[in-house]
């Protein structure tokens, strides 16, 4: 078993696939209510999550 410096950085690296599912899933359904303007972009594509911080635990 790998060594951590806290239990934060173990819930991170145990459970960050479920932590990105989770958060597409919320995204997918929520997209409309989130409050997110796309009027200046030209083309809007998928939208994507870029990074995922666990903060407390």
């Amino acid at each position: 078993m790998a060594a951590y410096h806290s239990f934060a950085e173990y819930v991170k690296k145990k459970f960050d696939n479920n932590f990105w599912a989770a958060a597409e899933r919320y995204l997918e359904a929520n997209i409309d209510s989130l409050g997110i303007e796309l009027r200046r972009i030209h083309r809007a594509g998928e939208t994507e999550i870029s990074d995922v911080k666990v903060e407390h635990v």
